[in-house]
């Protein structure tokens, strides 16, 4: 694994706990509608995890989540599959034929909850950190794009840090 995809899920108002078991819910029907992994919360990789220590993140309005390949694996290495990256740009010159549209999608279709406020999501590269990230505010249907028009480092993914709004 040298990708790490994860961020917070920002909430409008503190749920309940049934509010934030729908929430939950509704949240992987859309990542198994989409086919990909999601973790949330306690339930995140050892990466994850060095980012996000166990606590209690619902009390400061939003929790934790990563973005793997499927279900049953640690790993987000068949998500950026079939990237093409430009020669001399340092830039991603195709994304269709890996499963980022798929998360595009389901940006899309979890922004639109009434308790999703936004969206915090960073793409980091697990063997080459950069001390800075590039970091935009966009809407959920932006975020392929975004990443076709950011330079990465080395022909891997770009380093980002993107606030996703409604």
């Amino acid at each position: 694994m040298s990708q790490l995809f994860t961020g917070k899920i920002h909430f409008a108002c503190i749920p309940s706990y049934d509010e934030m078991t729908d929430i939950s819910y509704f949240l992987l029907e859309k990542a198994i509608i989409n086919r990909i992994g999601l973790n949330l919360n306690y339930v995140l990789t050892v990466h994850a995890l060095h980012k996000y220590p166990l606590r209690d993140y619902l009390k400061d309005g939003y929790i934790p989540f990563e973005i793997v390949d499927a279900p049953w694996v640690a790993e987000c290495r068949k998500i950026i599959e079939g990237v093409w990256y430009a020669d001399k740009t340092f830039r991603i010159a195709c994304v269709d034929q890996s499963r980022l549209p798929s998360i595009q999608n389901f940006f899309e279709e979890i922004i639109g909850h009434e308790m999703i406020s936004h969206i915090m999501f960073e793409l980091e590269d697990l063997h080459n950190m950069p001390a800075d990230f590039y970091e935009f505010e966009i809407k959920a249907n932006q975020f392929c794009q975004i990443i076709i028009n950011t330079p990465n480092h080395n022909n891997s993914m770009p380093i980002l840090r993107l606030k996703i709004i409604k």
